[in-house]
């Protein structure tokens, strides 16, 4: 089933010299010399086997080590089928998986097959996942990994025809306004530490687009407007640094923007 064999073999026996990280160990080069067969056999049932083996390739390159993976695959071999799948059919699944393998953890837990949660009892999580957070940076860390997190496993869902594309759908709008929620209190927090807050005026985050029709696919792009309410007269904020209201919900809009499109340790 691949169109380059020769390049594939060659890479192969780069695996079984112990280049990587992750082959390194002799235990680690046996345990991938039994799996070979069935690996090989499962990249190849993908629709693009060459595409699935290059993924793979890059995936294995970033793991720490292989020994303990390599004897999940073996213990459980519809895991080892689940990553050939994602290798060769979910690109974007792949990348989440080659940044942050941890992921397959969450595969075997009893619960990860269920149908995701509503929208209460994800901000719930969410929000004890917060607690943790130190600072602000912690909880863009922690937005992003809980973002990331779901979304993998949303993926994983669809491409085993655990839920279709409408329930996807719906949960990963779900998933976006949960995160925007948790974002924007701690972002006027962030802000009100020099500037202080304004009691005498809001501001409200409208979702346009496939968010406001709870419609996100894996691709979307998120369509927000900012509106603020502007009191005739002098309203300013009741920090240090005194501002009036449309300064103040700027410096807020473009503060939320960063926190949600910035590139932190814990991804996009």
């Amino acid at each position: 089933g691949f169109r380059n064999a020769s390049t594939v073999s060659a890479q192969i026996r780069t695996w079984h010299m112990g280049r990587y990280r992750a082959t390194r160990s002799e235990r680690a080069r046996q345990l991938l010399t039994e799996l070979m067969p069935r690996l090989l056999k499962a990249l190849a049932d993908t629709t693009n086997p060459d595409e699935a083996f290059l993924r793979f390739d890059k995936f294995l390159g970033g793991l720490p080590a292989g020994v303990q993976l390599f004897s999940l695959f073996q213990a459980y071999p519809p895991l080892l089928d689940l990553v050939a799948e994602i290798m060769g059919d979910a690109p974007k699944l792949a990348e989440w998986l080659a940044r942050k393998p941890i992921l397959l953890d969450a595969v075997l837990s009893v619960d990860f097959y269920d149908p995701c949660e509503s929208r209460v009892a994800m901000a719930e999580q969410l929000e004890i996942n917060l607690r943790q957070a130190r600072d602000y940076q912690d909880v863009l860390d922690a937005v992003r990994r809980y973002a990331n997190d779901t979304r993998f496993r949303i993926g994983v869902q669809v491409i085993e025809n655990n839920i279709d594309t409408e329930t996807a759908n719906r949960a990963l709008s779900y998933t976006a306004e949960t995160c925007l929620h948790a974002l924007l209190p701690r972002v006027i927090d962030d802000v009100a530490g020099r500037h202080g807050y304004i009691s005498e005026a809001g501001m409200a985050v409208i979702g346009l687009g496939r968010l406001g029709a709870r419609e996100l696919t894996f691709g979307s792009d998120l369509d927000l407007i900012f509106i603020y309410d502007d009191r005739p007269g002098a309203v300013l904020s009741d920090g240090d640094k005194q501002i009036p209201s449309g300064p103040y919900f700027t410096k807020v809009s473009q503060r939320f923007i960063t926190s949600i499109t910035s590139l932190t340790p814990a991804g996009s």
